[in-house]
């Protein structure tokens, strides 16, 4: 499956972002979103449902900044619903190390920045969840990161640095965190720089 027409959907998004069109950005992230998760059903752990999931959290986003608050709402119900299905249909793959068994926890990381960015419910039982799954599989190093994992870190940075949050001191301390540690630290932080851009915005 190609997916040409998304990262085409992304740069376009990525323009009307910086020029303060934000609707139109959310439309054409919900595009390009829509792109990766049509390759379903779900190779293995997701890995491409996952880069969706990442273009559904900013599509959501620039929706907020635009003032579609139901909008927003509407995607992260989407991915939320997403993830949870992802959870139910990946939780026998095991693996020979932590960080493959700990990859499981990534959906109900997403479950939470969904809940954040939506102003939806229960966003602290999703990052505690994931928390608890990440001290069972050995707590790996969060320089060990990736498919869905470097899409929940890269979320978690474009809200820093749009909301003027210190990014470089936020990339030195990340290198010495375990995944427990980041996601103690992203529930402490996501929260408060999402609501201080999009009060930028207001």
């Amino acid at each position: 499956m190609s997916f040409n027409k998304a990262h085409e959907h992304e740069q376009a998004a990525q323009q009307h972002r910086e020029n303060g069109d934000f609707v139109e950005a959310g439309e054409c992230y919900t595009a390009a979103a829509y792109i990766y998760l049509a390759d379903w059903p779900p190779t293995h752990r997701g890995k491409n449902v996952s880069h969706g999931e990442y273009y559904l959290l900013n599509a959501a986003t620039c929706y907020r900044l635009g003032g579609c608050t139901d909008r927003a709402r509407n995607r992260c119900q989407q991915g939320v619903l997403i993830a949870e299905e992802l959870l139910d249909r990946t939780k026998n793959i095991g693996g020979t190390t932590a960080y493959d068994r700990a990859r499981y926890a990534a959906w109900y990381e997403f479950i939470g920045d969904f809940r954040v960015v939506g102003i939806l419910t229960e966003k602290v039982s999703a990052y505690e969840r994931a928390e608890q799954i990440y001290f069972e599989e050995g707590d790996p190093p969060l320089a060990h990161r990736e498919q869905e994992h470097i899409w929940l870190v890269e979320f978690f940075e474009q809200i820093l640095h749009e909301s003027d949050g210190d990014v470089e001191n936020w990339r030195k301390i990340m290198q010495e965190m375990t995944f427990s540690e980041w996601v103690k630290y992203k529930q402490e932080h996501l929260p408060d720089a999402f609501d201080k851009l999009i009060s930028q915005s207001e």
